[in-house]
This record gives structure tokens, sequence and C-alpha cells, in this order.
């Protein structure tokens, strides 16, 4: 995903998810359905501009953080790659799959969002 893609990606899903008057400054979780998959997509979004917040990757058995900058992108329990403000990547060689993750997310975060 080139940046300007990857740009208005993520500005859309601010538009989408984050609230005008966010009432804490806790990670935002939304789950939207994954039409080729068994497990929903998860996005989480960090609305605190000023500070990182920790999330944990449980089917690695590891801790990353999420920026003000970044979306997070999982599929079930499993992190499949991050949309933000200048980048964005999927991570279709960690999944047991021919679909590209990229291209079912969106497409799956399209349905959700315009009806």
């Amino acid at each position: 995903m080139d940046s300007i893609e990857a740009m208005h990606h993520f500005l859309l899903l601010n538009e989408y998810l984050l609230p005008e008057e966010p009432a804490s400054e806790d990670l935002i979780r939304e789950f939207i359905p994954a039409s080729a998959f068994n497990q929903d997509w998860q996005i989480v979004l960090n609305p605190d501009m000023e500070e990182k917040e920790a999330i944990d990757i449980p089917k690695q058995g590891k801790t990353t953080m999420v920026r003000s900058t970044q979306a997070l992108i999982f599929l079930g329990n499993r992190h499949a790659g991050l949309i933000g403000s200048s980048a964005g990547e999927f991570y279709d060689d960690r999944f047991d799959t021919s679909a590209d993750l990229q291209e079912e997310f969106l497409e799956d975060l399209s349905a959700e969002f315009s009806g």
C-alpha cells in the first residue's frame, strides 16, 4: 500500500471509528465481519495524541505499541497488518491462506461502512 492510499484509508478509519468527543484516551477496538474467514477483523486505534499504548499480540506472544498515527488490524487474534498516516502493510505470509489480506480487509471495511 503506497503512502497516499494508506493515508486515505487511515483517515477513513478515523472518520468511521473515532467519536467526535472521546470519552477517554483508551484504545478503541472495533470488530467487523470478515466475509472470507471464520473470524472477525479487529481494528485498534489510539486516540491519545501524546502517548503510545501497549497491546498484546496473543498468537505471537509479543507486545507492540499503538501510536495515534496508525491503526492495527487483526484477523481473529492474529496481527494481520497496519494502516498508518504514511504507510500500510499486511502480513499475508503469516497466514495459511491464498487470500490477499489487504484486499479482503478493504472490501469488508467498505461493506461495513457504506450502508
